[in-house]
This record gives C-alpha cells, sequence and structure tokens, in this order.
C-alpha cells in the first residue's frame, strides 16, 4: 500500500545543467540587443516607443547586451559557489 499521493516516493528536484545551448542562446540575445542599441545610437535615436507605449532607450539596450554577453562568461561553478552561500542555514 502507498504512503505518498501518487504511489511513489519524492524524489529531489532536478538540478537544471547550464550546457552550450543555453549559453549561445544568452550570448546571441545579448547581441542582439546590443547590436539593436549600437545601430539605433550611430543614427542619432536616443530612445524608441514600444507597443505598450513604454520608452526604450539604446544606451539601456548596449548596456544589457553587454550585461548578458558578460553573464555567459561566468562559470558555472562560481555562481553555484554563490548560491549555496546565499542557501546557507544561517542560523548555525
Amino acid at each position: 500500500m502507498p504512503f505518498h499521493v501518487g504511489g511513489h516516493k519524492p524524489r529531489a528536484v532536478k538540478r537544471s545543467v547550464s550546457g552550450i545551448k543555453q549559453r549561445l542562446g544568452l550570448v546571441a540575445m545579448g547581441a542582439v540587443c546590443l547590436a539593436l542599441g549600437l545601430f539605433r545610437l550611430s543614427r542619432g535615436v536616443v530612445f524608441v516607443v514600444n507597443r505598450h507605449a513604454m520608452p526604450m532607450y539604446s544606451g539601456a539596450a548596449i548596456a544589457m547586451g553587454a550585461s548578458l554577453i558578460l553573464l555567459a562568461m561566468i562559470p558555472l561553478s562560481w555562481l553555484e559557489i554563490v548560491a549555496r552561500w546565499l542557501n546557507s542555514d544561517r542560523r548555525r
């Protein structure tokens, strides 16, 4: 007779692995944002109003693209160290 809902013991949550596909996608999105911001800024466009009536600044697109590219370069082991430090039990 099962003791757990669904008839099986719950397992630990699987950890998502950051592979090359995720990192390349992050770099691609960063490159698109960076290129879009540089293209608009080179034509003298400081900001564009999108369909939600919110301004998108060219400088912000450049900064966002650069930060996405830099984020993709951080090794996964460094992120795991920071995550372990943030999730540690502070009562000990």
